[in-house]
C-alpha cells in the first residue's frame, strides 16, 4: 500500500462519522486559514510515522505503523471553560472513536492496538493559535496490507 492508497482510505474513512476535515501533516494544518478548517477534524502526522514493512513477497506487501493523530474543535470562550470544556473533549473523543472504527474497518487496514491507545488532552491554544480543545492519540498502530 502507497501513503497516497493510504492517505485516500483514512480520508474516505470519515464518511458516515461527525469528523469534518482530515489532514495529513501539521504543515498543511498550520497554513491552512482557520475560516477554511472544518471541525471537527482530524491530523495525522504523517512526518513522524514510523514503521516496519515485509518486503518478501512481491506481490503483497504488509507492515505495520505508528503515527500520532491529532482531533480537534474550534470553541468559543465559554466553551474553554471547566465544564464545558470537559463536554467537547467528550464530543471529540466520540467523534474520534466513531471514525477509528472505520478505519479498522477499512479492507486493507486494522488497528491492532485498538484496545489501548495513549491519549492527552490540549487546552485551547496549545496546538494552534486558534481557539481549538483537541485531544493526541499516541502511536496508533495502522497494520496494513495490499
Amino acid at each position: 500500500m502507497t501513503l497516497e492508497q493510504l492517505r485516500t482510505d483514512l480520508d474516505s474513512a470519515k464518511t458516515g462519522t461527525n469528523i469534518a476535515m482530515v489532514i495529513f501533516d501539521f504543515l498543511t494544518y498550520a497554513n491552512i486559514e482557520n475560516k477554511r478548517k472544518e471541525y471537527p477534524l482530524i491530523v495525522w502526522d504523517i512526518d513522524n510515522l514510523t514503521g516496519t514493512k515485509n518486503l518478501r513477497a512481491e506481490n503483497e506487501i504488509s507492515g505495520t505503523m505508528a503515527i500520532d493523530m491529532y482531533c480537534m474543535q474550534l470553541v468559543t470562550p465559554e466553551d474553554d471553560m471547566a465544564e464545558n470544556k470537559l463536554v467537547v473533549w467528550d464530543d471529540i473523543e466520540a467523534a474520534m472513536l466513531t471514525y477509528l472504527h472505520q478505519v479498522n474497518g477499512l479492507s486493507h487496514v486494522s488497528i491492532p492496538n485498538l484496545t489501548e491507545i495513549e491519549y492527552e488532552y490540549y487546552p485551547a491554544g496549545m496546538l494552534s493559535m486558534e481557539r481549538e480543545l483537541g485531544v493526541l492519540y499516541k502511536s496508533i498502530g495502522l497494520q496494513i496490507w495490499c
